[in-house]
């Protein structure tokens, strides 16, 4: 065949990271079996808020490890590490 008798498919740049972007969050989803049997977490899980206790951090850090601990069946512990650049 001639360069001039060859077909160009006409995909899009766009097209081509939709369909990358739909295929790694289809992948996300739906994880390999072998992923899927293990339990998660299997031993307690600390979250560190970078921030004094009291502040609005604090309260939403503990908000959201009461319910992770509801869900996951596993303390979670909120640990307040003030200092550095955070506060």
């Amino acid at each position: 065949m001639r360069p001039s008798q060859v077909k160009h498919s006409s995909i899009s740049l766009r097209a081509l990271l939709a369909t990358g972007l739909a295929a790694a969050a289809l992948g996300a989803v739906f994880p390999a079996g072998a992923q899927a049997q293990a339990t998660f977490p299997t031993k307690v899980v600390t979250i560190v808020v970078p921030y004094t206790p009291g502040g609005a951090s604090d309260v939403q850090a503990r908000i959201v490890g009461q319910k992770l601990s509801q869900l996951w069946g596993q303390p979670v512990v909120i640990e307040n590490k003030a200092g550095a650049s955070a506060s």
